[in-house]
């Protein structure tokens, strides 16, 4: 998947880094190699916490990307100070790369997760991978067609819980899932 997600952001990346001055050219790298990295571990480290419905909403593009939304600002934080500290940009021209890239690039996640075209991101595949390899047996598209039961975009944590059972079931999944996570 880091293959993949590092495409993405070298495919979505040419004016945000590649063609921007504040970006040292021989950074240009570095800096993708940063925004994949802050996209991956933030990915997984929303999943160790339990966002598990906020992943799902966002991956599955039931919530629009913002710079809002907790989990992409936790990741343009990451990125923010990456690209600070590993790429010599300034920390207000770090901010603006990281406020734009990152949304950008989780709503095209998120849009080659819908795509039934598309197998190279599946929601199925990246909490596989988030989770390493311990919810290969949890159908997680289904799921999500199954959540926004009013049609507003939202889903809510209860309505995950129903899918996959008793609170205690899916605590206690989310809680070997992130033992198993920080144990690799």
């Amino acid at each position: 998947m880091i293959e993949q997600l590092m495409n993405l952001v070298r495919e979505h990346a040419s004016d945000t880094i590649i063609n921007n001055p504040s970006v040292p050219n021989q950074h240009n790298e570095a800096a993708v190699s940063a925004t994949t990295a802050a996209i991956s571990e933030g990915l997984s480290k929303a999943f160790a916490q339990g966002q598990v419905g906020g992943l799902l909403a966002l991956l599955g593009g039931k919530t629009t990307a913002t710079n809002t939304n907790p989990i992409v600002s936790q990741i343009v934080g990451a990125l923010t100070h990456n690209l600070t500290a590993q790429c010599g940009v300034s920390s207000s021209n770090a901010q603006s790369v990281a406020a734009n890239l990152i949304p950008m690039i989780l709503t095209k996640l998120a849009a080659r997760t819908a795509d039934p075209a598309n197998s190279s991101f599946t929601l199925n595949g990246i909490f596989n991978h988030l989770s390493g390899g311990q919810t290969g047996s949890i159908d997680f598209t289904a799921a999500l067609s199954r959540l926004d039961k009013d049609g507003d975009g939202d889903v809510d944590f209860s309505d995950i819980l129903g899918q996959f059972g008793s609170s205690q079931n899916v605590a206690g999944l989310v809680g070997k899932l992130a033992g198993n996570f920080f144990n690799r």
